[in-house]
């Protein structure tokens, strides 16, 4: 998918485990063999200029909130981003993610990858117990 994909949401199961000779990772040949567990699911995302599944798009501003412990305890799971983007073409993009068995991490994956790809207007924090703008973030132009 590329550096500009933003994960929204995964769902994986784990369909069972097997022993594999696994030579990613190993310092000789042929490999070592472990019990490698077989995981499959979903991921949905966002495509979007300055995206990145490890964080907030860069050419956003980073967000900052004062608040109290009282209030961060109460705002914990009520505090949404909401977007306001144009469609880009291929509006719906389609992929795999594979994630080989490695000794450090023995487990292979497979996910089936759709995103919508969006050319960001703008976003705001709020707040979703009461709909509340708590602070718009605009990208720069």
């Amino acid at each position: 998918m590329g550096g500009d994909f933003i994960v929204v949401a995964t769902a994986e199961r784990e369909l069972g485990s097997h022993l594999a000779t696994i030579a990613y990772g190993a310092r000789q040949a042929p490999g070592v063999e472990r019990e490698v567990k077989r995981i499959v699911g979903d991921q949905l995302g966002l495509i979007m200029p300055g995206g990145s599944s490890m964080g907030w798009p860069s050419n956003f501003q980073r967000v900052a909130v004062p608040m109290t412990a009282d209030e961060a305890a109460a705002a914990k799971g009520t505090l949404a981003v909401l977007f306001v983007a144009r469609l880009q073409e291929p509006y719906f993009v389609t992929g795999e993610f594979i994630q080989e068995a490695k000794l450090d991490e023995p487990v292979e994956k497979r996910l089936t990858v759709e995103a919508i790809r969006v050319a960001i207007d703008c976003v705001a924090l709020y707040d979703r117990r009461n709909g509340r703008l708590i602070r718009p973030l605009t990208p720069p132009r």
